[in-house]
């Protein structure tokens, strides 16, 4: 098991990111950049008050894993699914805390990546994202190399992430100078469906396309 924390400053107001960061228009500047080629949510629902989100990513595999590592990859597929846990009590002001657990359909229960995210108020247009967590993979003889590959990953997108914002803030700052330009901030968004919480029921790999 190994243990990661990233930190990133980046150039935008904490309140207006928190909201924004789960748009359309914001998770395709980030596909666009990291070189993904979904990130979208899949499933959504709301349980004792508190919502979950289940989100999407799958990478373009030669740009994210190491040629001697892709004989790991069956059918050469990477995918990671993030169950996003959004308590409003850990929401109403900074920091912000989002809980995170995420799965890798293709070790399927050999992984065990948990997480939480904090998005805190530094300064005016100047906010600390911070990621930590661990990573536990099961993987006889390759399970360490696989552990390191996922944190490095995680590190070189947040050495990368203060300047995909910086084009982000850009952006914003020109919608906003058009009719609706909040709303096409905000598009996307994920709506939550309310659902019993006996009927939650994890997806199967085959059930995410």
């Amino acid at each position: 098991m190994v243990r990661y924390r990233c930190e990133a400053l980046l150039p935008v107001e904490a309140a207006e990111y928190i909201l924004e960061r789960d748009g359309s228009a914001f998770r395709s500047l980030v596909a666009e950049s990291f070189n993904l080629q979904h990130l979208k949510f899949v499933q959504l629902w709301t349980c004792d008050g508190v919502d979950y989100a289940r989100l999407l990513t799958r990478p373009r595999v030669s740009s994210w894993v190491p040629r001697p590592a892709l004989r790991l990859l069956p059918g050469r597929e990477l995918a990671f699914i993030d169950t996003i846990r959004y308590d409003p009590e850990k929401l109403r002001k900074p920091p912000y805390v989002l809980h995170v657990r995420t799965e890798l359909p293709v070790l399927g229960s050999k992984a065990d990546v948990s997480s939480s995210l904090t998005i805190d108020y530094v300064a005016p247009n100047l906010t600390r994202q911070t990621l930590e967590g661990h990573i536990n993979i099961h993987l006889a003889g390759v399970g360490s190399l696989a552990e390191r590959m996922v944190r490095r990953s995680l590190q070189r997108t947040y050495e990368r992430l203060p300047a995909v914002v910086g084009k982000w803030a850009q952006y914003r700052a020109v919608v906003l100078q058009q009719p609706g330009g909040q709303a096409v901030l905000m598009a996307g968004r994920p709506a939550f469906a309310f659902s019993p919480c006996s009927a939650l029921q994890s997806p199967t790999p085959t059930q995410v396309t």
